[in-house]
């Protein structure tokens, strides 16, 4: 099982939660990453979970990026 939980306030246009894992008697467990925030003005979304290995390099494990439709073109990346 595990948790996320943020370190700052959420700023309007980013968030940033840290996951860990519970239980297992102590032993450290993975932990990640993820950075959700919005972009070209509230109509898309981009979420990416990272994964926090040996030296505490980073390696992006997922990305989902939301565009909200609608009348107006969206922006191409």
């Amino acid at each position: 099982m595990s948790f996320r939980q943020g370190q700052e306030k959420f700023d309007g246009k980013q968030i940033v939660l840290y996951g860990r894992s519970l239980g297992d008697e102590g032993k450290t467990g993975r932990v990640s990453r993820t950075v959700t925030r919005l972009e070209a003005d509230g109509r898309r979304i981009v979420h990416r979970q990272y994964t926090v290995g040996e030296g505490g390099k980073e390696r992006l494990v997922m990305e989902l990026i939301l565009t909200k439709k609608g009348n107006e073109p969206s922006e191409d990346k």
